[in-house]
């Protein structure tokens, strides 16, 4: 198989769009690989109002693949800090279940009807 007739090109970016297409990049893939994509994508496209999907589509996968690091960050910050809730929350009823001298179940219900009410207060703020 014969390769395709290439002509090399230098083109000059502003810092800003450099960095931008380096958080486009993913693992083991270049820079130049990406642009490339961009100008075939690019000129592929004829801005009709019948290529809006193909366009959204573009625009879609661009933002889910710089999105989607942060967004799993969160994700784990999150579960971690359900977790932590959870244990503090099992210490407490331990604590609660010692020392409470058997109305344990009301001091629990007591403490999550005001954590409802507190947690409504603070929600409409």
């Amino acid at each position: 198989m014969r390769e395709k007739d290439t002509i090399r090109l230098s083109v000059r970016i502003d810092k800003e769009t450099y960095n931008r297409l380096c958080k486009v990049c993913k693992e083991n893939e270049s820079i130049s690989k990406i642009v490339r994509e961009y100008i075939d994508i690019g000129l592929g496209i004829k801005s009709t109002t019948s290529d809006i999907e193909k366009i959204s589509e573009i625009i879609k996968k661009q933002i889910e693949s710089v999105c989607e690091e942060p967004i799993e960050r969160l994700i784990k910050v999150v579960i971690k800090s359900i977790k932590s809730c959870e244990s503090s929350r099992y210490i407490l009823y331990s604590l609660l279940k010692e020392f409470s001298n058997g109305n344990t179940d009301e001091i629990i219900e007591n403490a999550e009807r005001q954590a409802v009410i507190y947690a409504s207060n603070r929600g409409g703020k």
